[in-house]
């Protein structure tokens, strides 16, 4: 700013990256309990891992370094992702974990030191989960709630900004 105001000229420095904040991306692993077909709560778990993962590589790929959030036998990890080869470790780390009852909670506390932007795959949009969403959006927070679009009519608690994902 100093050689702006000297030039009366806007001049700007091209070696300093933009400041950003981490967008983190969690992955509920509570295990689907809607049915007992075990071959369709398998393609549903699959379905929020993969879109996770997509997400979180088109982020590295494009330079955004994103923090990733699940749980494993109800111990919350929190892993900072910064490329490729991040994702292709924890994608490994995740398939040896097993969707277990937990419950993912956004707490404006533990999140907010972070990021400010927390976007959540899962299978169950609770109303715990919704109403923890929710505060976290009024202290001026984005929060995305991704669910398979098969499961959008059967979701128990609504949020205002719930995506769905497909096949596709």
């Amino acid at each position: 700013w100093k050689l702006s105001s000297k030039k009366d000229r806007l001049y700007v420095r091209m070696d300093e990256s933009a400041g950003m904040t981490l967008p983190d991306i969690i992955l509920d692993t509570t295990p689907f309990k809607e049915t007992k077909n075990d071959r369709y709560a398998l393609l549903m778990e699959e379905m929020i891992t993969e879109g996770a993962l997509s997400l979180l590589m088109m982020c590295v790929n494009n330079g955004i370094e994103c923090t990733f959030s699940y749980k494993d036998g109800g111990v919350l990890k929190k892993t900072l992702v910064s490329s490729p080869r991040d994702v292709e470790e924890l994608a490994f780390d995740i398939c040896m974990t097993s969707f277990e009852p937990s419950d993912i909670v956004l707490e404006a506390e533990e999140f907010s030191k972070s990021t400010d932007v927390s976007v959540v795959y899962t299978l169950d949009v609770s109303e715990k989960l919704a109403a923890s969403a929710e505060d976290f959006v009024l202290k001026g927070n984005s929060v995305k709630i991704i669910i398979p679009e098969q499961l959008s009519g059967s979701t128990k608690a609504v949020f205002s900004d719930m995506w769905t994902i497909g096949e596709d």
